[in-house]
Order: structure tokens, then C-alpha cells, then sequence
């Protein structure tokens, strides 16, 4: 992506339940007048990961939250280890903080989903 300015980054606070794929850092920047969110992931399983369903929760510079977007990534071949997520995430014309929830990802044949009580 060229021709961005960077508006944040740093690592992601917020830790979640599972332990197979995990956000570290993250980079929010902003193209004409787009934001989109980059992340700096781990995948922890021996598995290519095949396909990704986040919810991301977005919030201004007061913390008010602007909204949920759920975007999800099919046809996705990413080794275990860390990787730079590069798929578009576009985020609110406002927003300058978020929380990720990994709603499902998909391992070949088979997928983890958050379910009740936050469990995989």
C-alpha cells in the first residue's frame, strides 16, 4: 500500500481467549480518505490457516464506539509463524482505536468459532 500516512500503531492491548492465532501489533493508516487497519499476527498451529471471520469493534478518540464490522477472508494459505495480515481491513473515517475478535478460523478442513462463554 502506497502513499499512506500512518495515524496509529503499536501493540494491540487487548488479549484474547484463544491461543492458536493471536494479534500483536497493529497499524491503522489512512489512504486519500480511507482508513484501514493492518495487523501483525502469530499462528501457532502446525496448520496452514485457510480462512479468517474477525469482528472488529471500532471506537473514536473519546472511546465512543462507532460501530462493529465483521469482515471475513476466504482463499487465504498462511504458514504457521507470524505474518503481516494484508488483506484491506477499512475502518471508520473516525476511528483511532479497536478491539479484534477472532470469530472463526478456518484450518483446512476443519475451524474454530468462538462459541458461548468466549470459548473456542
Amino acid at each position: 500500500m502506497r502513499n499512506f500516512n500512518v495515524i496509529a500503531k503499536g501493540e494491540y492491548k487487548y488479549k484474547q481467549t484463544n491461543e492458536f492465532l493471536t494479534v500483536e501489533r497493529y497499524l491503522i493508516v489512512r489512504k486519500k480518505s480511507h482508513r484501514f487497519l493492518l495487523l501483525d499476527m502469530t499462528n501457532r498451529l502446525n496448520e496452514k490457516l485457510t480462512g479468517l471471520t474477525l469482528q472488529i469493534e471500532q471506537f473514536d478518540v473519546r472511546g465512543n464506539k462507532l460501530g462493529v464490522i465483521n469482515p471475513e477472508f476466504k482463499s487465504l494459505s498462511i504458514k504457521n509463524g507470524k505474518f503481516i495480515f494484508k488483506e484491506k481491513i477499512e475502518l471508520h473515517h473516525s476511528c483511532i482505536d479497536f478491539q479484534v475478535r477472532i470469530v472463526c478460523a478456518q484450518y483446512g478442513n476443519y475451524a474454530y468459532r468462538l462459541g458461548a462463554d468466549d470459548v473456542y
